[in-house]
């Protein structure tokens, strides 16, 4: 047998082929057993063992528990350890290099006598933190070791919360402390040893592992049931437990105490809302100071563990505190920032979030500055300065309409909002906006042209503008016609197809379709046509339309539409910090600068220039019934307009031959009529003349009054003026 040969040590070849093992990673234990046929313990080996690699167990049932029993895993957990990907926790706040594997085993099994008495818990140093970050997790409880192990041991039952606690203790004692750590009486020490009550049973147990049950004689069946061996381990614990554990679960119980007495009262008084009364001063008067106190109360919680943590685990979660001094390594800076580099200029670091970086469309309300003299023109480049950066583009301003359509303007309103739409760097909502026409500081006019709010980012912006269209006819059928003079192409008419169309007469109409460039139009005959088949459509951009009317040549056919505008993607950032003391940056100008450097005149356009309207009087045609119908209308419909007479009416031939008394009666009749207008117009001269003269003694009274108010605000601003002087006098006496 394989196992019989190697227990003999003295074989030569045992000893080679054990040589050979270890060499190769694959030694093995030989296992040491008791008289009573368990596992013996050799210098406490199996006592106080944490994990099977530290019992020295491998996966095999058929191979001992040994010396070298873990030595194949060595080599198992640095291909693991090369292998396995670290944490997100790992990779952000591990800044110790990949320690080799092999040598942790090593290490950590030359320690393993040393380490016998630790604690269950333990603080490791930076160095075993760092060398064993990354081995394989020995966490897992195998099943293959079941049979190797001793369940009624009490030294592994002492390794958890149902044996006796007083052995932990001991073994806290007796382990060698590192560096910078205090005796058994930490903090650490106050948590592991502390009070516990067991849920299930009911049993209390303080610090020393001795238990007190809430009823009588549970104690004692819990005894008999598996810890009957607490009295032997554990009975000098009072003995053994220090004045600091002592005071500290004195410290605890008040806490405690205090907690349930605060819970009672804070459902006695019924939540917030009593200070205000002035019933309990300490509870929160709204619900505002709850939640105040709740976050003052969290954030000096927070304050507290950061400032037990290291300097540099606490940079790491909390970043570089206000004041401390860093160096900033600034990467992809252009040369022209270091050659011209002014030290005596100072300069703010700032950062970016990072959809600030794309580029896109901004909508501003943009309103411009009271102080600015003059209104801004659409697509004159103006400086936008937003938050860190400062850039030129050529604004788009618009109006929003009744529907949220966006409708172009030319200049901006003199005292009302606007929306902008500019292109740039997408930058958050609410973000303040100035714009400025010019950088020069030796400007005459206030610099500041606007102030802007951002209200929406995106990658596309629809603004749209007014399009007024005009034709004429071109042939016009009953509810057809040809409309000629709008459009350039047949492309355009496609475009609008559908559109509708008004006469000036108010006849509404539809865009039909494009008519093919030299096509005959049926139904027109001129002059150069011989054949008689009508002109042809030479214009490009000609169309049918259909009306709800008759046309006629004379009327004008306009289409209202909308266009939508490109929006010009126009970026140019401000570089003045890359340019030489005395430089200055000149970026885009507008039209009027470039005009006013040339000496160039403003263009004129004559379609654009108000001319006076001169349109003829109409003559419309009489209406013609025909007698057919006429004859099949009724009566009451009937036209009955008599037609003009040639000769005169009897009453218009006989001559009026009055006799003596009618005469008389005429003349006086016309005597009468004569003193009347003569006296109306002798009334109209004096009204004339009265109201003249009153116009005079008005004017002559406002020139009274108008001094006279002139004179009373001149004294009542000199009144206040000197007023407001003693005051500022008065106030600088008394600072």
């Amino acid at each position: 047998d394989d196992d019989d040969d190697d227990d003999d040590a003295d074989d030569p070849g045992v000893s080679a082929r054990r040589a050979a093992e270890r060499v190769a990673g694959r030694s093995r234990r030989a296992a040491v057993f008791g008289k009573d046929g368990g596992l013996a313990e050799e210098n406490g080996l199996y006592s106080d063992a944490d994990s099977d690699d530290d019992l020295g167990m491998d996966g095999d049932h058929g191979e001992g528990l040994g010396v070298g029993a873990a030595d194949w895993k060595r080599g198992l957990n640095g291909a693991l350890q090369k292998t396995r990907q670290k944490s997100l926790m790992e990779m952000v706040y591990d800044d110790g290099g990949d320690g080799d594997s092999g040598d942790s085993e090593n290490d950590s099994g030359n320690d393993s006598d040393e380490d016998d008495g630790d604690a269950l818990f333990k603080k490791a140093t930076d160095d075993h933190l760092s060398s064993k970050q990354d081995q394989f997790d020995r966490s897992k409880f195998l099943t293959e070791v079941v049979s190797g192990l001793d369940l009624t041991d009490p030294a592994l039952r002492n390794r958890f919360v149902t044996g006796d606690w007083s052995a932990a203790k001991s073994r806290d004692a007796k382990a060698p402390r590192a560096e910078g750590d205090e005796s058994g009486d930490d903090d650490d020490g106050a948590e592991v040893y502390g009070d516990f009550e067991d849920l299930e049973t009911g049993e209390k147990f303080d610090g020393t592992g001795t238990g007190e049950a809430e009823k009588g004689g549970e104690g004692e069946e819990q005894d008999e049931d598996g810890d009957g061996d607490d009295s032997e381990d554990g009975g000098s614990g009072d003995d053994s437990e220090s004045e600091g554990a002592a005071r500290r679960r004195a410290e605890k119980i008040a806490k405690k105490e205090q907690f349930l007495a605060e819970g009672d009262s804070k459902k006695k008084t019924g939540g917030f809302g009593r200070g205000a009364n002035g019933a309990n001063d300490e509870e929160p008067a709204s619900y505002f100071d709850l939640v105040k106190g709740e976050m003052q109360d969290q954030m000096a919680r927070t304050r507290r563990e950061l400032d037990l943590m290291p300097e540099r685990i606490r940079e790491a979660l909390e970043g570089f505190r206000p004041g401390a001094y860093v160096r900033v390594v600034l990467r992809g800076v252009p040369k022209e920032w270091v050659e011209n580099f002014d030290p005596t200029r100072p300069l703010l670091v700032g950062g970016l979030n990072a959809s600030e970086d794309q580029m896109g469309f901004t909508q501003l309300r943009l309103k411009k500055h009271r102080w600015h003299r003059k209104v801004l023109k659409n697509q004159d480049p103006l400086v936008f300065s937003v938050g860190w950066r400062r850039f030129q583009a050529l604004p788009i301003y618009s109006m929003q309409d009744a529907n949220s359509r966006h409708r172009m303007i030319k200049y901006t309103p003199e005292h009302m909002h606007c929306h902008c739409t500019v292109f740039g760097p997408m930058v958050p909502q609410n973000t303040g906006v100035v714009c400025f026409q010019t950088l020069s500081s030796k400007s005459a006019s206030f610099r500041i042209s606007a102030t802007a709010v951002v209200l929406e980012v995106d990658h596309a912006m629809k603004v749209m503008k007014k399009l007024k269209l005009t034709g004429t006819p071109l042939k016009v059928f009953k509810n057809t016609a040809f409309i000629a003079g709008m459009f350039n192409s047949a492309l355009e008419v496609a475009k609008f197809e559908g559109a509708s169309l008004r006469t000036v007469s108010g006849i509404r109409g539809t865009v039909k379709k494009a008519v093919k460039p030299g096509s005959h139009l049926k139904g027109i005959v001129k002059k150069d046509d011989d054949l008689g088949t009508g002109p042809k459509a030479s214009e490009d951009g000609a169309f049918r339309a259909s009306f709800e009317d008759k046309l006629l040549l004379s009327d004008i056919v306009f289409l209202r539409g909308w266009v939508r505008v490109d929006i010009p993607r126009f970026y140019n950032p401000v570089t003045s910090l890359l340019l030489a003391h005395g430089e200055k940056w000149l970026g885009m100008r507008t039209v009027g600068q470039l005009r006013w450097e040339k000496q160039l005149p403003i263009p004129t356009n004559p379609d654009s220039l108000y001319k006076p309207i001169d349109r003829p009087n109409r003559v419309f045609n009489k209406l013609f019934v025909p007698k057919a119908l006429q004859s099949a209308l009724p009566f009451k419909s009937k036209p009955k307009i008599e037609p003009a007479r040639k000769t005169k009416t009897l009453d218009q031939k006989r001559a009026v031959v009055m006799d003596a008394g009618e005469k008389k009666l005429a003349t006086l009749v016309q005597q009468l009529n004569t003193i009347r207008n003569d006296k109306s117009v002798k009334a109209k001269e004096k009204a004339a003349l009265k109201r003249k003269l009153r116009a005079k003694d008005v004017a002559k009274e406002e020139q009274w009054r108008s001094t006279l108010q002139k004179e009373t605000r001149k004294k009542r601003y000199r009144e206040e003026g000197q007023a407001e002087k003693r005051k500022a006098m008065k106030s600088n006496g008394m600072k």
